[in-house]
């Protein structure tokens, strides 16, 4: 008798992958290893599936039987280092086997993500103040140095010693007048010279600053000048006082002081244009008088609403007249022996 011994499908008993590491950032496509799976069936093909595992996001098995980079899957080292994955095997009489392979990300060198600032005003007249601290974000962990790189107002910029403060350059201050914003670009370079940049802006802060010195527009007055007409009140006008504030819509205030201030008094009219007109002059009752006293000294204050201010010291120096229907009241002789 002759017995025949049918053949039985049985079920693969191994996968093998020829290739387990793989570059970190490799993108969709890129081929880690080829499968292979051992079967008892001589001859029998397999198709091959992911199923599982800690990186079943992160690969798939492409037409060739290769494990290969899923597409838009990130691949980070470090974030995980050695996923792994669940492979099926698949006979074509439809009999499968699970197994685990454990792949490698190999780490590259990866530049800085980022430059923070953990401050972005400055004050203005604050020479070389300090205006943040810095710091960055690389994805090794790397330490970073930090240079100033561009930006319309990098010279006004330096990095500490330390190499992770960005302070006013030695001397420099900043002026909200002239320009309330500063613009700068920072750059993070890596161990390896990897780089990022980045810009910032720096909002100076206004910060209250003392009225201009009072100018006067003249420094004399005449003796015996009462200052009398039909448009005026009061004594003689020595001058105009003018006095300006770099701080917008401030408004500045006059007063006298000094040894002669009860002499005098600030008037102020309006010109033809409505804008007023400060003027300094004698009080009412009050004459000059050169051989009395031929000049006078005062201070003229300029002071702002936040409370600061200028004095400004002059001498106000009467002019000599000659005066009619005056004559000597008396003579005198030095000796009266010859």
């Amino acid at each position: 008798l002759t017995l025949t011994v049918t053949n039985v499908n049985k079920k693969p008993t191994d996968i093998a992958l020829s290739s387990s590491s793989i570059i970190e950032n490799s993108v969709g496509g890129v081929v880690v290893g080829d499968l292979t799976a051992t079967d008892p069936d001589t001859g029998d093909t397999h198709s091959f599936s992911v199923v599982g595992g800690t990186g079943l996001s992160q690969f798939e098995i492409n037409a060739n039987n290769q494990l290969v980079v899923k597409s838009g899957a990130v691949l980070d080292y470090e974030t995980l280092q050695n996923p792994t994955v669940i492979i099926r095997a698949t006979d074509s009489g439809g009999l499968s086997f699970d197994e685990t392979l454990t792949l490698t990300v190999t780490d590259v060198n990866e530049a800085p993500t980022e430059i923070t600032l953990d401050n972005l005003s400055v004050k203005e007249n604050s020479a070389s103040a300090h205006v943040a601290n810095i710091s960055g974000t690389d994805p090794d962990g790397d330490a970073l140095i930090y240079s100033i790189v561009g930006g319309a107002d990098a010279a006004m910029f330096e990095i500490s010693a330390s190499g992770d403060m960005l302070h006013l350059a030695t001397g420099v201050s900043a002026d909200y007048e002239a320009d309330s914003e500063l613009e700068v670009q920072l750059q993070a370079k890596d161990p390896e010279g990897l780089i990022f940049s980045k810009s910032f802006t720096i909002a100076v802060t206004n910060v209250n600053e003392a009225p201009s010195a009072v100018t006067l527009s003249n420094f004399t007055v005449t003796e015996n000048d009462t200052g009398s007409g039909w448009w005026w009140n009061g004594g003689a006008t020595v001058g105009t006082l003018e006095v300006s504030d770099v701080d917008a819509g401030d408004s500045v205030t006059l007063s006298l002081s000094g040894a002669d201030a009860e002499v005098f008094e600030i008037e102020t009219r309006s010109d033809d244009s409505g804008s007023p007109v400060h003027y300094l002059k004698l009080k009412a009752d009050i004459t000059a008088d050169f051989e009395t006293q031929p000049s006078y000294n005062l201070t003229l204050n300029a002071t702002d609403l936040g409370g600061l201010s200028t004095p400004t010291d002059v001498v106000i120096d009467v002019i000599d007249v000659y005066e009619e229907n005056t004559h000597p009241t008396n003579i005198t002789l030095s000796s009266s022996v010859i």
